[in-house]
């Protein structure tokens, strides 16, 4: 006998969820753990793409919003037209490496998590949100990447800009909806290249990731609670919509808020049991 139930996971500020169905064996009552997740049906070109793209967004959803320390820096980093008429992606991605072997060098405690987009204007760039840790001004910061950036893309077509971080601002900017074509421009470019990552993981302060299997029922009751706490709260509810029912996630929500709906959930079924 099989029952479907939701494994919802609550990562920082953003919960996932995924349905998985459960085995029950009629001899002993144990029960087994299987994703209920079909294998995928032929689809086009642009399909695959899209949901690749898909797949990056929520990881790094996933992975910004589990973040225990806030990003003190944002970093764009370019190539100068005039001098790169034309890079590819694979060239602009090992150039961005080797300055990111330099940063960790030059600051071995530092953590940054790396986006790579593509715009008709800027084209291929890197935007950095994170934290050097040691005590650095914004001019000396500047200097040290604009040395690092400078001697890979030659001299006069270094393209360095740093500013502090508005971590909900420049969260929201890496991820809005506006760049989904040319994210799957992106991904189709890119090939097996990351576009996304961190410099220097050992020093990533993240969140304990923690998970609980629901029921249907006690999901869509977590589920209905948090669309009514973002109707209150958001100013972007067609974005929440978006991520909420194509993605299965749900960023920007406070993690006490689902923890306190899960709880809500599990208690309202057992009296309703009683």
């Amino acid at each position: 006998m099989t029952e479907k139930y939701m494994q919802v996971t609550i990562h920082g500020d953003c919960c996932t969820w995924r349905e998985v169905a459960i085995r029950k064996s009629r001899e002993d009552g144990c029960a087994k753990g299987k994703n209920s997740k079909k294998g995928d049906l032929e689809i086009t070109e642009s399909e695959r793409l899209a949901k690749r793209a898909r797949r990056q967004k929520v990881a790094l959803i996933r992975l910004l919003s589990a973040l225990s320390e806030k990003p003190y820096w944002f970093i764009t980093l370019g190539f100068d037209r005039s001098e790169w008429p034309e890079i590819s992606v694979v060239e602009a991605k090992r150039i961005f490496d080797n300055f990111a072997r330099g940063v960790r060098r030059k600051f071995p405690a530092c953590w940054f998590v790396y986006k790579m987009e593509w715009s008709p204007t800027a084209r291929y760039h890197f935007h950095l949100m994170g934290r050097c840790r040691a005590k650095i001004g914004k001019r000396e910061l500047y200097q040290s990447l604009f040395m690092l950036w400078g001697r890979l893309v030659r001299w006069g077509s270094e393209s360095v800009h740093i500013v502090k971080c508005d971590f909900s601002r420049h969260f929201g900017y890496i991820t809005k909806r506006e760049k989904w074509n040319n994210e799957i421009k992106l991904i189709g470019d890119a090939g097996k290249c990351r576009t996304f990552g961190v410099i220097n993981r050992a020093k990533l302060p993240l969140l304990k990731k923690e998970g609980v299997v629901l029921t249907v029922d006690q999901w869509k009751f977590v589920r209905n609670r948090l669309i009514v706490y973002h109707k209150k709260n958001s100013k972007s509810m067609n974005y929440h919509k978006r991520v909420f029912n194509s993605s299965g996630i749900l960023a920007y929500t406070p993690r006490k808020i689902i923890e306190e709906s899960i709880a809500l959930a599990v208690e309202q079924s057992y009296q309703d049991v009683r």
